[in-house]
């Protein structure tokens, strides 16, 4: 009786162990792996809209006021959105109240978090008891580098030689004494830029006139040093760095604005790839990228330690090798809707990265791409475009999230991806 009491108990045993066993294997029969990789459920990124505003334009009296109206997504949130205009002494704005100071053309530029992009409208201010300037033509289409003159009246006398004249883009137009002059930087592909030219006159009201420029140009140049030196400038060695040096006078260079097109010997050059030039070139602060460019070499930007932020046009589809690797004070990075690979260690070590804008185009994103981008206010947020991330792409970012779960999505087990914090392996 008790042998088989015992018989009983190991035999119950042993099927309490194949349970175990069977229940850990699948309930012994075939079963499907759930799919790879095995990334947790985000918390939801705040959805973005279109901001409206009532009106573009205004014009107001001087010690008057005048109203404009904001909304998000349907919801009037004119009171909460902030306002920053350019010219504080022309104009307020306040709760969306326009409160015009003094005679000028002021332009105003609307944020809210939740908001796409910001938009912006102008305030024109004028004296009523004072005379406005009239400006014609109103409008210039003009090819690279080309002229034209405008006139300017004041209760029907000339005095296009009196006034000042203000652009708001130099590299696009500028205008004196009426002669209106297009620059190197211009639109691609039929599709203008423009400048906006302010004319003003002490006891008058201004004025304003447009300027669209556009590429009239086929034929395509890099940007090496010899093409730097006849856009006036020229890369010098300084210990072991670089700086980039106006030829004219000798002053460094920190902002430089590369145009889209150059003359030489009466022909004119798309730029349309930029060579590794700019390599540890530490006093640059910002570039300007036109959108003419297709190419930036491999290292182009690299070790850049005192690049501030950069827009990359939707020309470039290939963000190239180590193309801004190093770039330790690079904090806003614009990506704009085109580019569709960021290659291995593109911004690698760029380790004051606060922001960055990852369009819909992006489908790949390469080898330690944001390697060390250890920022601690550093949010990365990927869009369901990207279908491959390759290995240890954002090792030490602390924060990415993904637009939602992404079956197709493929990266390399060994990548640290982090996702809220917390590293997927």
């Amino acid at each position: 009786m008790i042998r088989n009491s015992k018989k009983c108990l190991l035999l119950i045993l042993c099927l309490f162990i194949l349970g175990i066993f069977t229940s850990a294997c699948g309930g012994g029969g075939k079963s499907t792996p759930p799919s790879y990789p095995f990334i947790p459920t985000p918390e939801p990124t705040p959805e973005k809209y279109q901001l409206e505003l009532s009106q573009t334009e205004f014009a107001v009296n001087v010690g008057e006021t005048d109203n404009i109206t904001v909304t998000l997504n349907g919801d009037d949130i004119t009171e909460t959105a902030t306002y920053t205009v350019d010219q504080e002494a022309i104009a307020s704005v306040e709760g969306g109240l326009i409160t015009g100071l003094s005679v000028g053309i002021a332009t105003v530029t609307v944020h809210a978090d939740e908001a796409e992009a910001d938009k912006t409208f102008t305030v024109n201010v004028i004296d009523p008891t004072a005379p406005t300037l009239e400006v014609s033509p109103t409008e210039l289409n003009l090819g690279i580098e080309e002229e034209a003159t405008v006139k300017v009246t004041l209760n029907g006398e000339d005095v296009t030689d009196k006034v000042n004249y203000t652009s708001d883009k130099e590299l696009i137009a500028t205008a004196e004494k009426g002669v209106v002059k297009a620059g190197m930087q211009a639109g691609i592909e039929n599709s203008p830029i423009v400048a906006t030219i302010t004319v003003s006159l002490e006891g008058a009201n201004t004025t304003t006139f447009t300027v669209n420029v556009i590429d009239d140009s086929d034929n395509e140049v890099e940007l090496d040093e010899d093409v730097l030196e006849e856009l006036g400038y020229k890369r010098v060695k300084n210990g072991d760095n670089y700086d980039i040096k106006r030829i004219a006078d000798g002053e460094i260079v920190t902002n430089l604005e590369i145009p889209a097109i150059y003359s030489y010997n009466d022909q004119k050059y798309k730029i349309t790839k930029i060579e590794d030039i700019f390599y540890n070139c530490t006093s640059l602060e910002s570039i300007t990228i036109p959108n003419s460019v297709k190419e930036i070499e491999e290292e182009t930007f690299a070790d850049c330690s005192s690049l501030k932020e950069i827009t990359i046009p939707g020309s470039i589809t290939e963000i190239s090798l180590g193309a801004f690797e190093g770039c330790t004070s690079l904090k806003t990075i614009v990506i704009l809707n085109g580019v569709k690979s960021i290659g291995d260690f593109a911004f690698a070590d760029c380790t004051s990265l606060e922001s960055i804008t990852i369009p819909n185009s992006v489908t790949y994103i390469g080898e330690e791409a944001f390697r060390e981008c250890t920022n601690s206010n550093l949010s990365i947020d990927i869009p369901s475009s990207v279908t491959n991330i390759d290995s240890h792409a954002f090792e030490n970012v602390n924060n990415i999230n993904i637009s939602e779960p992404q079956k197709d999505l493929n990266y390399y087990p060994w990548g640290a991806l982090h996702v809220n914090g917390e590293e997927v392996e």
